[in-house]
């Protein structure tokens, strides 16, 4: 029978690949070593927290330990927080890491500028006055629409700059944005003229609101298919609907399905509304007259 032996250095190894913070518990000297060092913040990036001030400050070492996991440059020197190289290649790895980087860095506006082009999320982390900056903050956006949800209270209430952002990414950028103009007709209306799917997002109390719906209705009414079963049973919500686009009598209740009037106006709009009617109606004179003419 054969005995394997482990040594002292393997058992260590195991131990710090298995959990990283038992580095707090090792000698000055093996705190002072890069390679067990790396193998605990492989483990766990809090590690580094433990590592010898000399390593912590050691610029070649903290390029390997932000590439492993950039949340350990919270632990790194502050001087090497305050480097953008190492806070870049950090970034790269995990955007939270900003939040590390020192002051200057985070207020530093080419800096950010470089870092919102890699990861727009950073901007989280950035400071107020960059990420009230319209240029720094559209380049986020450009790199993340998520990026919106990190601009200043001053930038996401201005009019201007959010008609300019959903013209450009319409829905992709609206639903970050629907809490905040969750009352505000007319942005959420500019949005659904430019792209019907953001009615996906809009709260279903909207979807319930009569006077909402028929506005919604004029500009589109294939939006009927996103209104409350109540209103799809609603004869003036239903007829502003076909009015604006016949074939939207498809999404209307059974009852209204065959209300001629709701018929009658459908195919005004587009004959070809006649598939979606009941075949009680296909030979009523009245439409008859109103297919011929097409």
């Amino acid at each position: 029978m054969y005995t394997t032996y482990i040594s002292n250095e393997e058992l260590l190894y195991i131990a710090l690949e298995n959990y990283g913070l038992a580095l707090q518990y090792l000698s000055e000297e093996l705190r002072n070593n890069p390679q067990l060092v790396l193998i605990a913040v492989n483990n766990n990036p809090i590690s580094l927290k433990y590592a010898s001030k000399n390593l912590r400050n050691n610029y070649n070492f903290i390029i390997d330990v932000v590439n492993i996991n950039g949340l350990a440059l919270e632990f790194a020197s502050e001087e090497l927080q305050n480097n953008p190289q190492i806070v870049l290649i950090a970034v790269k790895n995990n955007p939270i890491s900003l939040k590390y980087a020192s002051t200057n860095l985070r207020n530093n506006y080419n800096f950010i500028y470089n870092i919102v082009n890699i990861n727009g999320l950073a901007l989280e982390f950035a400071s107020e006055e960059l990420r009230n900056n319209i240029i720094i903050v559209s380049y986020a956006i450009k790199n993340n629409n998520k990026s919106i949800i990190f601009a200043s209270d001053k930038l996401q209430s201005n009019r201007e700059f959010i008609l300019c952002l959903i013209n450009i990414y319409s829905e992709n950028i609206f639903k970050y944005l629907i809490f905040k103009f969750r009352s505000n007709f007319n942005i959420i209306l500019f949005a659904i003229k430019r792209n019907l799917n953001i009615l996906y997002y809009v709260p279903e109390y909207l979807l319930n609101n009569k006077n909402f719906m028929l506005q919604v209705l004029n500009i589109n009414g294939e939006a009927l298919f996103f209104a409350s079963y109540k209103l799809k049973d609603d004869y003036n919500i239903v007829y502003t609907a076909v009015n604006n686009n016949g074939l939207a009598i498809r999404f209307a209740s059974n009852s209204l399905q065959n209300n001629k009037n709701i018929i009658i106006a459908a195919l005004k709009n587009n004959y070809l509304s006649i598939k979606f009617i009941s075949n009680q109606f296909q030979n009523d004179k009245d439409i008859l007259s109103i297919i011929k003419k097409n």
